[in-house]
């Protein structure tokens, strides 16, 4: 068997993988594009071997060179490039949809024949959030209020868990109105507020 890279090139020798084919004495060509393209559709190497009539062994071997490797490569490149195309082609699809939909309102089929009803405030919020988000991450921009360190929220919330830590502790020094405790009717202590 020889290698023929994809400029359909043979291989150094060093590199090359020789072996006659199952039942016959002469040496096959495989072609590595083929051969890798053979591979990724059938997911088998055993069928590339079928196919090129040689033994299981020499496309595994094939498999271990850096030919191989770089034709993988490229071929799954080419997919991904590939399944980008469709994917953005269905996106705008979609988003000139959803346009049309937002402009006019969605169908609404009746004896009459087709009404278009404006979108809810429901379906204008969501489609507002997920594009609002999306356009951001496109810019490079926050999706998100990030506050900064001297944020009057985070500190209003870190005085309120202390304050909750606080009553956990059953200190309640930090509560305004005078307090006194009694008991209650099942032996249990009751806070009772001055002011209440």
């Amino acid at each position: 068997m020889r290698i023929v890279s994809s400029a359909d090139q043979a291989l150094p020798a060093s590199s090359a993988v020789s072996s006659p084919s199952i039942g016959d004495a002469e040496s096959h060509t495989v072609p590595v594009f083929e051969a890798v393209r053979l591979f990724i559709s059938s997911g088998s190497m055993a069928e590339v071997a079928r196919h090129f009539k040689v033994p299981v062994y020499d496309i595994k071997k094939l498999a271990r060179t850096a030919e191989w490797a770089r034709e993988l490569h490229d071929l799954r490149v080419a997919e991904a490039a590939q399944m980008d195309t469709s994917l953005t082609s269905i996106l705008d699809s979609t988003l000139s949809q959803l346009s049309e939909r937002v402009d006019e309102g969605n169908p609404v089929w009746t004896p009459e024949g087709v009404r278009y009803v404006p979108l809810t405030s429901t379906e204008l919020v969501r489609v507002a959030d997920v594009v609002f988000d999306k356009r951001q991450l496109l810019r490079g921009d926050a999706t998100a209020i990030v506050s900064g360190d001297g944020d009057v929220v985070n500190r209003k919330l870190e005085q309120l868990a202390r304050g909750l830590r606080a009553l956990g502790a059953k200190d309640l020094s930090f509560i305004d109105l005078p307090v006194e405790k009694v008991k209650g009717p099942r032996s249990e202590e009751v806070l009772l507020s001055a002011a209440g």
